[in-house]
């Protein structure tokens, strides 16, 4: 009862006027087809990408069938916990369905502890059907398959041990701009940057200086010129980039810097793929 009217809380004051139609585009890939048998290939190809990723399990036949015996298995000990596990699985499917939830990569990492479990389970399983007709042999198999099961979680452990990830560091492109900057330049904030930008202009004596804040415009790729060309009458103009969607329509730094390269004259560049800043003079072309 309690869950109940906390989701219904929760939908009333933040869900039931959230429905975005970018986002409904954006995720359609993700929604499940309706009848399910009409395209079979979208849940094979969405079981595949969740095994690969969050849940890194080796994307085999092997592992859909323990995890299917470890479900079995686990409703037929405790079908009262199975259930429990198991139906906020169902529920996404549900809403998938409805398109109301997009069933893909990382909107399903709540799911990966349930389905390390299952393969547990289902690897035990299999011991104990073997050790019947031989104890040796069902050691031997506990071992290889628990070894094929965990080596792709193991080997992204290590990976991330040897290489950290990157992360969109704002700070050290913003240090240049404080120490750059001239009175009476402008700087114009890419919206993926807005954030960060905001919570550490203040610690680079930023906010006091002109500030264009980008829009999404995700949708719509022209407005970011349409935008950026509101600056023309300005001479110094710094772009502030992080958090770049790539994979939108365009590759939406790439498309503004490529638009600005032929209709401005660039001063300065600071930064890598993850985080970069940028000097134009917009009141000349050449």
């Amino acid at each position: 009862m309690v869950v109940a009217l906390t989701a219904a809380a929760l939908y009333v004051v933040h869900l039931r006027e959230s429905r975005s139609e970018f986002l409904q585009h954006y995720w359609s890939f993700a929604f499940a087809p309706w009848p399910w048998w009409t395209n079979l290939r979208w849940y094979y190809e969405t079981i595949a990408s969740f095994l690969n990723e969050p849940a890194g399990l080796p994307v085999t036949i092997l592992t859909v069938i323990v995890l299917l015996l470890g479900a079995i298995s686990l409703f037929g000990r405790h079908w009262q916990p199975a259930l429990y596990l198991t139906a906020s699985l169902a529920l996404c499917v549900l809403a998938s369905t409805l398109a109301l939830y997009p069933f893909t990569g990382r909107l399903l990492v709540f799911w990966v502890p349930v389905s390390y479990l299952l393969v547990a389970e289902g690897i035990e399983r299999c011991r104990l059907l073997v050790w019947t007709i031989h104890p040796m042999a069902a050691r031997m198999m506990w071992a290889g398959m628990a070894g094929f099961m965990t080596y792709g979680v193991a080997a992204a452990a290590c990976r991330t041990l040897d290489t950290l990830p990157g992360r969109e560091n704002i700070k050290p492109i913003l240090a240049h701009l404080r120490q750059h900057m001239l009175e009476g330049d402008t700087v114009y904030v890419y919206y993926g940057a807005v954030p960060a930008f905001r919570f550490y202009a203040p610690f680079y004596g930023l906010e006091r200086r002109e500030v264009v804040l980008g829009e999404l415009a995700r949708d719509q790729p022209e407005r970011y010129l349409a935008d950026i060309e509101t600056l023309r009458d300005r001479a110094g103009v710094w772009f502030v980039f992080t958090h770049n969607c790539a994979s939108c329509l365009v590759n939406e730094r790439e498309f503004i810097i490529a638009h600005l390269d032929k209709t401005a004259v660039k001063g300065d560049e600071r930064g890598d793929s993850s985080a970069a800043l940028y000097l134009y003079d917009m009141q000349r072309t050449e």
